[in-house]
């Protein structure tokens, strides 16, 4: 169960990491190639282009980190690490996973607070009559989404470590 539980995450990891790839990077660079164009060639900037920039920005990392936490492709210290045995090997990595799990649950209660508040105080962006619930709103799955991931992942490190110590 742990095992599948673990599968779907990754496809949808997968998932959030094509989206970013194949959608918003390209979009993001049309949108500040314009924005170039038209500052240095016509001296008209798009004014409202640094407020979508941002926005396309945090959805590409936002949409970027699930597969990199999930593939292990974050810092390490692979010199250190490789050097570990495998129980310290084991060690180390049920500390990642309780180090992201506080982090993501943190970024979780952060922006469900922060759509509370947004909802409540009608906040939106200055320039571009967007409002900002639904982009905390997507950080709080994404958030979420993490806080799920590393919490398996703990699990399955220690399920790793009893496993060892047993035999």
């Amino acid at each position: 169960m742990l095992m599948k539980a673990l599968q779907r995450i990754k496809s949808i990891s997968v998932l959030l990491d094509k989206i970013a790839a194949r959608a918003i990077l390209p979009f993001f660079c049309f949108l500040i190639t314009l924005d170039v164009c038209l500052r240095y060639f016509f001296s008209s900037p798009l004014s409202w282009s640094t407020e979508i920039n941002g926005i396309l920005l945090l959805f590409f990392f936002m949409n970027a980190v699930p597969l990199r936490c999930e593939s292990g492709g974050h810092v390490s210290l692979d010199m250190l690490y490789n050097r570990l045995g495998p129980r310290r090997r084991a060690f180390s990595n049920l500390a990642t996973a309780i180090a992201g799990l506080s982090l993501s649950a943190a970024i979780f209660y952060g922006a469900v607070i922060a759509v509370f508040r947004m909802i409540r105080t009608t906040d939106a962006f200055i320039m571009v009559d967007i409002p900002k619930w639904p982009i905390a709103t997507f950080v709080a799955f994404i958030g979420a989404f993490l806080t799920v991931h590393f919490f398996l992942q703990a699990i399955a490190q220690l399920k790793i470590m009893i496993s060892r110590e047993t035999t």
